[in-house]
């Protein structure tokens, strides 16, 4: 996520419960912070889908404890997190509803 202040939150923020889409989670930053700055409301939840194999640009890298890093790192999260495993194209068709997406 590129913003100008990463310490500050963005304006506009999603108010009430909401659903968010995000598409390639890495090691789950991003994540964690749209949880804690945007997606607040106790019922929003967060929807991410990942092959956990990296892109090439990640070719020259272990990236064989990608997903439990991603795991550890959304933990306190867990309860608003839908896991959807795979590539995005066949798992992000079945998200309706879905009010913010995020694509790396």
């Amino acid at each position: 996520m590129n913003l100008p202040n990463p310490g500050r939150s963005p304006r506009t923020t999603v108010r009430g419960q909401s659903y968010a889409l995000e598409i390639g989670v890495f090691e789950g930053r991003s994540t964690v912070w749209l949880l804690e700055n945007i997606l607040t409301h106790p019922s929003s939840t967060l929807t991410y889908v990942d092959t956990f194999a990296g892109g090439a640009e990640h070719e020259s890298q272990d990236l064989t404890d990608l997903e439990s890093r991603f795991r550890a790192n959304t933990e306190p999260h867990r309860a608003k997190l839908v896991a959807r495993k795979g590539r995005s194209g066949r798992a992000s068709r079945r998200e309706k509803g879905t009010q913010l997406i995020s694509l790396k």
